[in-house]
């Protein structure tokens, strides 16, 4: 139950609601359609809209998005 602490429920930024929204319909579309090459994109973007977490690039400084 640790990665439960690291869930931050507050600093909801739109990109982040975007992830999740994303994320579920292209979860939903493999479902319906069993399509296998939605599964890997749709967990990348739940993952990354509940856990809050953005590319690698943004989290060494080097992002140019401010």
């Amino acid at each position: 139950m640790k990665w439960l602490k690291t869930l931050e429920l507050t600093d909801w930024s739109l990109l982040r609601v975007l992830r999740l929204v994303i994320g579920g319909s292209l979860l939903g579309e493999f479902i319906t359609g069993n399509n296998w090459f939605l599964l890997p994109v749709a967990v990348l973007f739940l993952y990354q809209g509940v856990f809050n977490t953005g590319c690698s690039a943004c989290e060494q400084g080097s992002c140019e998005i401010k």
